[in-house]
């Protein structure tokens, strides 16, 4: 009896199962690279340039899920009643064509039946396929990024930039590539017309599986989050979380990006899970999901706000597993920061602060055990009506949310709430956020006024202006926008914190506080007063 494959879902087969070791009797019908062809009648030749290929060795060496690789099983496909004899033809020519590679495998065919008489059309995934190959057999030699080179510099030279063959990798390295699963996407049931239309889609950047929607495949963002992916893996970072383990970093990181694409054009959560690809991640396929403005702002998000607060948990220069719903807040908090146009001075006092405010409001928030228990008994009676008086506790207790689904919308709500509200409280009125030691947890982005709009302000008295200056030094652009409470001070940029003053006083001041200038100043004006004095004697 031999197994069979389940092909309905990816199959996983290390990368030492599918180029290295000999054909396996026991469960030939696992594809082997030497059953592999190349169709010429829809295939281009490969066309990786060796940037793509270090690119993608790396990515397989740090750990990262690659891409499946789609196959048409040939023999399956021909065995098929339903199939027309032309199209039985067709795809007879083209195993005919590699009859050799059969023929090499003559004597196994004959102890194993017709098992291994079987061919794979790849229909994506050649030029990865080509690359493990080269790199395995020695005839390609891989040179890594400067920050992957660094960190192993046994192997890729004090630079990090010397390049090295498989071979003279350690052997570490070489077990954990042998061991890399790559995913293989295996379609049994095409006729002609759907076998070249799925080469069409896939290679016009159409997703095929839900997984590929899921993670934005043929899209610019797909793109963007593979490379933050594999700045986490070669910095790495981890979660706590069953989440990330299935998804990987990849998919990881695309929910957090459909996350932030429904705040930046919608402003308003989820309202359906983030890793559902059925509604919401039709997004990642709209020309805004994907043009230059939102992957910029995503960059700046990730790097100078979410990161930022993530490389807070690090002991001993290594990251520590931190849980996916701290992991939620803090993508949830950066969001905040970003929307009221702030840059993070103290992440480590800003992380604390903000979970022990969310921690408060879900304790004052949480459902009754009486409630609860009341909730239960009616979901058993199935009494809608009691049901819909107490409230379901995935949708009224958030401490319940808070533990059991990270990404029920109403819980990721509740968290987005509760940064926004928290972030607006502390940036309300003229106060001054301070950590403990009395120094800023954040900076305010300095803001520009047009001359027009400044001009209306200053007519209209909303907009100070220093008394030596004229309309005349407005008018010759001698004057700048002076914050009095600088920005590096904690300042903001409210009216009341702005006046318009001359460009050199602007410069001398720079960021002092108010008191300090006003001791500039003065001592300014004593040494003047001195030195008329001495000029008089």
């Amino acid at each position: 009896m031999f197994r069979t494959i389940q092909y309905d879902k990816p199959v996983y087969i290390t990368i030492r199962k599918l180029f290295i070791d000999e054909v396996d009797l026991e469960s030939h019908f696992f594809p082997h690279i030497d059953q592999m062809v190349i169709d010429d009648d829809i295939q281009r030749p490969p066309c990786w340039t060796d940037d793509e290929r270090n690119e993608f060795i790396e990515s397989l060496l740090t750990g990262l899920c690659p891409a499946p690789v789609v196959l048409a099983d040939m023999k399956q496909i021909i065995d098929r009643r339903s199939l027309s004899p032309a199209d039985r033809k067709h795809f007879t020519n083209l195993c005919n064509k590699h009859n050799a590679a059969i023929n090499e495998m003559k004597s196994l065919i004959e102890q194993a039946g017709d098992g291994l008489n079987r061919l794979y059309s790849v229909i994506d995934g050649q030029n990865r396929l080509l690359t493990i190959r080269l790199f395995l057999t020695d005839e390609y030699v891989f040179t890594p990024s400067p920050e992957f080179g660094m960190k192993y510099q046994e192997v890729f030279g004090a630079t990090g930039q010397k390049g090295v063959k498989f071979s003279e990798l350690t052997m570490e390295m070489q077990v954990h590539f042998e061991n890399v699963e790559i995913p293989l996407n295996i379609y049994t049931e095409l006729d002609l017309k759907s076998y070249r239309g799925l080469f069409g889609s896939i290679n016009a950047g159409v997703p095929t599986t839900d997984e590929e929607k899921r993670n934005g495949y043929g899209t610019d963002i797909c793109q963007n989050v593979r490379q933050k992916a594999m700045a986490l893996k070669n910095e790495g970072v981890s979660v706590e979380s069953g989440w990330w383990k299935r998804l990987k970093a990849h998919g990881y990181i695309a929910a957090f990006a459909r996350l932030f694409y429904s705040f930046f054009y919608e402003t308003s959560v989820l309202t359906r899970r983030a890793t559902d690809h059925k509604k919401v991640l039709k997004d990642f396929y709209k020309k805004e999901g994907n043009e230059e403005k939102f992957l910029k702002s995503f960059d700046d998000l990730w790097e100078n706000y979410f990161m930022k607060m993530w490389r807070t948990h690090k002991k001993d220069g290594e990251f520590i597993k931190i849980s996916n719903k701290d992991v939620t807040e803090m993508f949830l908090l950066s969001c905040a920061l970003y929307k009221n146009k702030v840059t993070i001075s103290d992440p480590g006092y800003l992380l604390k602060d903000m979970f022990q405010e969310t921690k408060n409001r879900f304790e004052n928030i949480k459902m009754s055990e009486e409630d609860r228990r009341d909730y239960e008994i009616a979901k058993i009676d199935n009494d809608k009506q009691k049901q819909e008086e107490i409230g379901n506790p995935l949708e009224k207790d958030y401490a319940t949310a808070y533990t059991r689904g990270n990404w029920i919308p109403n819980a990721v709500e509740f968290r987005r709430s509760t940064a926004y509200e928290y972030v607006a409280s502390k940036l309300s009125g003229n106060n001054k956020w301070l950590n403990d030691e009395g120094e800023p947890v954040v900076r305010h982005k300095r803001q520009r006024l047009s001359v027009t709009r400044r001009d209306h302000l200053i007519r209209s008295g909303r907009l100070k202006t220093d008394p030596d200056i004229t309309v005349v030094d407005r008018k010759r652009g001698d004057t700048e926008i002076d914050h009095i409470d600088p920005l590096a001070r904690g300042g903001n940029n409210n009216l009341d914190n702005l006046i318009v003053t001359s460009r050199d006083k602007n410069r001398k001041k720079g960021s002092k506080s108010p008191e300090e200038w006003a001791v500039y100043c003065d001592s300014e004006e004593l040494e003047d007063d001195e030195f008329l004095i001495d000029e008089d004697e």
